[in-house]
């Protein structure tokens, strides 16, 4: 996954870097969002497991941390 896959994923799923932090890492400290700003920014490399969890996410689409925080913002 590249940088820009994963700014569609986020917009597209109407996320942002602070709820992909949550979902992953179950906290949404600044050091947890800096590592994912440099992974939309293109700073380093999206890790190899995310497109996993994110598909996992969209899988199990009824009761994912997704669905949570996509219900949270509306």
């Amino acid at each position: 996954m590249t940088s820009k896959q994963l700014k569609k994923f986020l917009s597209d799923n109407n996320l942002i870097s602070a709820d992909l932090c949550r979902i992953l890492f179950d906290s949404s400290t600044m050091t947890d969002r800096v590592i994912v700003s440099r992974w939309i920014n293109g700073t380093i490399k999206v890790p190899r497991w995310i497109p996993k969890r994110l598909e996992a996410l969209i899988l199990n689409e009824k009761n994912s941390e997704l669905v949570i925080y996509q219900s949270k913002k509306r």
